[in-house]
């Protein structure tokens, strides 16, 4: 059976210093793990367009990054 507990929203707070962005150190990009191919292992290209983007029927203000992999 199935129980549920409060639990604070404190509990999930990291202080800024604690975030990680991108991959951690030691990560080995070479491994297959089944299920979860990696770039490594499918062929690909990446190209990045500068497309118009169009928000509430109008163009943007600032160009905004897209990358489109094949």
């Amino acid at each position: 059976m199935y129980s549920c507990r409060l639990t604070k929203k404190a509990a999930f707070h990291l202080a800024s210093s604690e975030l990680r962005k991108g991959l951690l150190s030691g990560a080995r990009l070479d491994i297959f793990y089944p299920g979860f191919p990696t770039l490594i292992h499918i062929p690909y290209k990446v190209t990045l367009p500068y497309p118009q983007t169009h928000t509430s029927q109008g163009n943007t203000a600032l160009p905004s990054n897209t990358y489109l992999i094949r």
